[in-house]
């Protein structure tokens, strides 16, 4: 059956480089129309997680969903390509995502100190 309402869902994600475990059993639902971040400590994954995303590396264990349909991204072209028929409101380059979640992680940070 295919999931109309979701428009990205990663299960199960893994993936270790060279026996160290970055990413394990991580699952991610985005609904359409839904904005998120991913945030946490230096080391935690997020980095790989969308490096997962965008095809750079292949994960090792789990599954990808877009528009309910299981993918395999296995190059960054294949999956602007596959990524480019989800409807996105605002077009963003990677680096604009990446100044964007590092300036939303400081922002955050500062809030947990006061």
């Amino acid at each position: 059956m295919i999931e109309t309402s979701l428009a990205l869902r990663m299960e199960r994600i893994g993936k270790a480089f060279r026996g160290v475990q970055a990413l394990s059993e991580v699952d991610l639902a985005v609904e359409r129309g839904e904005v998120h971040a991913i945030v946490g400590e230096n080391g935690a994954g997020k980095s790989t997680l969308i490096k997962i995303l965008a095809g750079v590396y292949q994960p090792d264990e789990g599954s990808i969903h877009l528009n309910g349909v299981e993918v395999t991204l296995q190059s960054p072209l294949e999956a602007k390509r596959l990524n480019s028929l989800t409807p996105s409101p605002v077009p963003m380059s990677m680096k604009k995502a990446s100044l964007l979640l590092t300036h939303l992680m400081r922002h955050s940070a500062e809030k947990e100190v006061l």
